[in-house]
């Protein structure tokens, strides 16, 4: 094989290596895994084991009562990116999460939700987007987003340890400043001495006047995404 013929070669196999791993950057997907009640249990688990090394908490008998939310928990969003080659799902969560729930029997009959959207950050470490995103939420003036439960919610009966309830919350999301009625599809789980909920609700972003950013990569944003959540409640 001759010299040139090497040096062709060698040339040719660097711009593989570099394309692919282009290509591999563009259309690579980094989004978190979606709010789930097997990831809000361990980690409610491991809350629990940190702060109780010589005895394991009685189980809950029922879960009539007052409850806040406790460490461990989030909430964020997760939508569809275009970019100039390919697509790709935005995730951004926060820790910094506060509320209260209160349940009669099998009922919840209130529910109060806050998160400080200036504190959302994307699980891939992009931090151009998180800026775009506070910009076009106007975090500067409306730093929190609210959920307020307008109607009650009627469990099947109280979660055993381990089990899953499905519900559907109605209440008045307040995104930017702008309050609209959403439907949050959630399960509850009681574990330990905790209560669970995880859930979602598609955002349609024009509802709250939110501008579609675009940077970089990426040209636009779908028309609506969804807000997301795992919330480990613990008695008040």
């Amino acid at each position: 094989m001759s010299k040139r013929t090497k040096i062709l070669l060698g040339v040719g196999l660097a711009l593989v290596v570099v394309v692919g791993g282009g290509a591999y950057w563009y259309l690579k997907d980094d989004a978190a895994p979606r709010a789930n009640l097997d990831a809000a249990a361990a980690r409610a688990n491991d809350d629990t084991t940190d702060s109780t090394a010589d005895a394991a908490p009685e189980p809950l008998e029922g879960i009539t009562g007052e409850w806040t939310v406790g460490s461990g928990s989030f909430a964020g969003y997760r939508i569809d990116e275009v970019l100039t080659v390919g697509s790709n799902t935005a995730t951004s969560r926060t820790d910094q999460v506060t509320g209260s729930l209160s349940v009669e029997d099998v009922t919840i009959t209130e529910v109060t939700i806050t998160v400080a959207m200036d504190s959302l950050s994307s699980t891939d470490g992009n931090g151009i987007r998180d800026g775009r995103v506070r910009d076009v939420l106007d975090t500067a003036n409306n730093p929190d987003a609210t959920f307020v439960l307008t109607d009650p919610i009627v469990l099947d009966g109280v979660p055993a340890a381990g089990e899953s309830v499905d519900a559907t919350a109605t209440g008045e999301l307040t995104l930017k400043g702008i309050t609209k009625t959403v439907e949050v599809s959630v399960q509850a789980q009681v574990e330990g001495t905790k209560l669970l909920v995880v859930g979602n609700a598609p955002v349609v972003l024009a509802d709250h006047g939110i501008d579609k950013p675009s940077a970089g990569r990426v040209v636009s944003i779908e028309d609506a995404g969804e807000l997301e959540f795992e919330l480990i409640f613990e008695p008040a």
